[in-house]
């Protein structure tokens, strides 16, 4: 059985991404010791579609654990934190046993399910209970998806859970996550505090098929007997609650006071700031923060890296492999020789839909001012330069809306690994800006409210000051974000909106016509 004693030297971050799963040891000054990551498949049985087994989230966290026990000992271990994919949900019966694949929250299938939840509330009335907007992306939809599509299951849930909730489950026996991860589903009221008696009702649940929600930092439980066999992490280790992804990576990235904004560059890009009331003027979404008492005011662009490795996978012929390089670490270094706006080619980069400002989940993304003079790598950099410009569209909007002035821009996740795209933000939003020494801040993040849970640290400003730290910083250059300032102004704030009808039914285009 655990007990508290001076072997125990390493805390875990556990990070369920969309893509994998990973662990990362960090001792108590936030250093990595080791890392194991696991691939997790994504379905695609359509286009709108993304759903994942539940069970290869527990069967991959079993197998990456096992690995890190076989390279530290599991009495180190001092305890364990996990974020996660957030929206993402899966409805189990009465013997925990999953009834269909986990809906992501990539997956766009319930559009008329948002128009049905339409009917039934207002679009303020729902941000003013939840924080978030009205569209396909909250569990709820697609709660209501699985009732009217899916009946002989829905008669069947027992409970319907969070990934945390999910995980949590599995290491401790409690159905149990945080306010900051179960605030996503578009069932809780953010304000109160608690399950929204009002949103559960629409949604065709009723509040005990829900689970527990307390603070980020509250202990979970402890690892059960069956948890350790399978995992290899001792039994009695606790477990405690960090919270959804995004709201996690603010920690780990070290900026949770208002005026900082934390931007993290992964499969999808994030820009949030703290604040103390619930923002419905900026066009961003409001989240629980894993700080309690505090708000994150969040911006999604649904596909940062992941229309980085679209490019790779798809449009790039790499010669890479025989350089022992990878193909992003090639493509990072030739587009030096591109000049900045890609010789007047630019990419708004909504491959997968749209957030801040448009509220467009269903929208395409697009290139324009093709000529002949243009190659792979204009297109390859007008993709950076065009994720750049959404962070400045987020940036502007939220100091407009709040009248205030954002100082300090931490970035991390595994885009910032690039110097030349950390540059590129830098001169295009015409900031400074600071690069996290770890690509891993969600699971730093994590592992900071595990520290933070075991009392480690008086509280998670003391844990962030001696567990995050700077790399490096990217100041703007001034002709070139001159030149980025005027394109941005002129060109690029203006497209979107002169063209957005296109793309929009373009999008709903491939919808209905595979639904006929």
């Amino acid at each position: 059985m655990w007990v508290w004693n001076m072997k125990q030297k390493y805390v875990l971050g556990i990070d369920f991404g969309t893509q994998s799963t990973k662990v990362v040891v960090f001792d108590f000054e936030g250093k990595a010791i080791t890392s194991v990551k696991e691939d997790i498949p994504l379905k695609r049985v359509r286009s709108d579609w993304a759903e994942q087994n539940a069970e290869d989230w527990w069967h991959s966290l079993c197998s990456v654990l096992k690995s890190v026990i076989g390279q530290i000992h599991s009495e180190q271990i001092a305890g364990l934190a996990l974020a996660y994919q957030r929206e993402t949900f899966v409805p189990v019966d009465s013997n925990f046993k999953t009834l269909r694949p986990a809906i992501t929250w990539m997956d766009q299938r319930a559009t008329v399910e948002a128009k049905e939840v339409r009917e039934s509330i207002s679009d303020n009335r729902f941000y003013s209970i939840t924080g978030k907007f009205l569209n396909t992306i909250p569990s709820i939809m697609k709660i209501k998806w699985i009732k009217n599509n899916e009946p002989h299951i829905f008669k069947k849930i027992d409970k319907v859970l969070t990934v945390g909730a999910y995980i949590n489950y599995k290491l401790t026996g409690i159905e149990i996550d945080s306010a900051a991860g179960a605030d996503t589903t578009g069932l809780y009221d953010i304000e109160a505090g608690k399950w929204s008696d009002e949103l559960v009702s629409i949604s065709g649940l009723n509040p005990d098929q829900l689970f527990n929600v307390q603070p980020s930092g509250f202990k979970a439980g402890c690892v059960t007997k069956e948890a350790s066999k399978l995992t290899g992490l001792y039994e009695g280790t606790p477990v405690f609650l960090a919270g959804g992804d995004g709201q996690v990576f603010t920690v780990g990235i070290g900026a949770i006071k208002e005026s900082e904004m934390a931007v993290g560059i992964g499969t999808s890009g994030t820009c949030s700031i703290h604040g103390t009331k619930i923002d419905s003027k900026s066009g961003s979404r409001t989240l629980v923060s894993c700080i309690e008492g505090l708000y994150i005011h969040e911006s999604v662009i649904m596909s940062a890296a992941n229309t980085v490795s679209w490019f790779v996978k798809n449009i790039d012929i790499t010669d890479g492999e025989k350089r022992n390089e990878s193909a992003e670490e090639r493509l990072d270094s030739a587009i030096n020789a591109i000049p900045p706006c890609s010789d007047g080619l630019i990419t708004i980069p909504y491959w997968r839909g749209c957030m801040t400002p448009y509220n467009d989940p269903n929208t395409r993304g697009a290139t324009l001012g093709w000529s002949d003079i243009h190659t792979r790598l204009h297109f390859y950099k007008s993709i950076l330069e065009g994720i750049a410009f959404e962070i400045k569209l987020i940036i502007e909007t939220y100091e407009k809306n709040n009248g205030l002035e954002i100082s300090l821009i931490n970035i991390g996740g595994g885009g910032a690994a690039s110097s030349n795209w950390s540059q590129i933000i830098a001169d295009v939003i015409g900031k400074k800006v600071n690069i996290s020494d770890t690509t891993e801040n969600t699971a730093l993040g994590a592992a900071i409210m595990a520290a933070y849970g075991l009392k480690i640290y008086e509280n998670i400003d003391s844990a962030i000051s001696k567990m995050c730290r700077i790399k490096n910083s990217f100041v703007p250059d001034k002709e070139r974000s001159s030149l980025y300032n005027k394109f941005f102004s002129e060109v690029y704030k203006e497209i979107y909106p002169a063209v957005r009808k296109f793309l929009k039914y373009l999008g709903s285009f491939n919808l209905s016509t595979e639904r006929q």
